[in-house]
């Protein structure tokens, strides 16, 4: 994922699992909560200049990184 520094983004996370997960990205103390099977949640934040990674902290190897472009 890809966002131009200083950026407004909003991520919408629908959960299409059967188990519960969140969207977490720790540089910008920033967290969802719990998203459970079949539930939708957002997330905003200003996309600094440097590239943030995102996590599930419920299921280790679920990261992505969202880089400024």
């Amino acid at each position: 994922l890809s966002a131009a520094a200083g950026e407004r983004v909003r991520i919408e996370v629908t959960n299409n699992d059967n188990m519960s997960h969140d969207f977490a990205v720790p540089a910008l103390d920033l967290n969802t909560g719990t998203v459970h099977p079949g539930e939708i949640a957002t997330a905003s934040f200003t996309m600094p200049d440097e590239p943030v990674d995102f996590v599930c902290t419920y299921h280790d190897g679920m990261t992505g990184r969202i880089a400024p472009r």
